[in-house]
């Protein structure tokens, strides 16, 4: 009984790792198809950095391109700088291959990831604010006869009071 117990547990074992196995091949994949894009975009934003870039209707002016490089630069300094921090805080070793790993994900995180979110957090409406055509205002109707003030009635002229206003008010 004991060896068909472990026959099980070895085919989950070899399962699992071919789970884990797929998982690491996948996240290289998409960790080198984001340093190629990054790395494409930046040459573009280096061609973009002194005058606009104009590709069909994609246009980049040279802010948007200096701060999609500067941006780059930071996360390639920020990230290797919280990993290590991590790795005095927990006591882990980090091997010297990594680093180089760790500087491309960080450009591409600062760039690339910051340039998605700030893409994500305008809105339809404000992209299309250029678009948007801006009329007179119209004038309004007269409002219905229900809704008109009534005429005022006429008021007695205003009088101050007096220290005398209760005395005569007695008689």
């Amino acid at each position: 009984m004991s060896s068909n117990n472990s026959n099980d547990n070895s085919g989950l074992a070899i399962g699992i790792a071919f789970i884990g196995g797929f998982a690491i091949i996948f996240a290289a994949i998409i960790f080198a198809l984001i340093a190629f894009v990054s790395l494409i975009f930046t040459a573009m934003a280096i061609v973009a950095w002194n005058k606009p870039l104009v590709i069909g209707k994609f246009r980049l002016e040279p802010e948007e391109a200096r701060r999609f490089v500067y941006r780059g630069l930071a996360g390639m300094v920020f990230l290797p700088a919280f990993v290590m921090f991590c790795a005095v805080v927990f006591n882990v070793y980090i091997v010297d291959q990594a680093w180089g790993y760790l500087l491309i994900a960080g450009y591409a995180a600062g760039s690339l990831g910051i340039e998605i979110l700030t893409a994500q957090d305008q809105p339809a409406q404000a992209q299309d604010a250029g678009n948007m055509v801006i009329l007179p205002p119209q004038p309004s109707a007269a409002p219905p006869a229900s809704q008109r003030p009534l005429p005022r009635q006429p008021q007695e002229p205003f009088r101050y009071a007096s220290w005398d206003d209760e005395e005569e008010t007695r008689k």
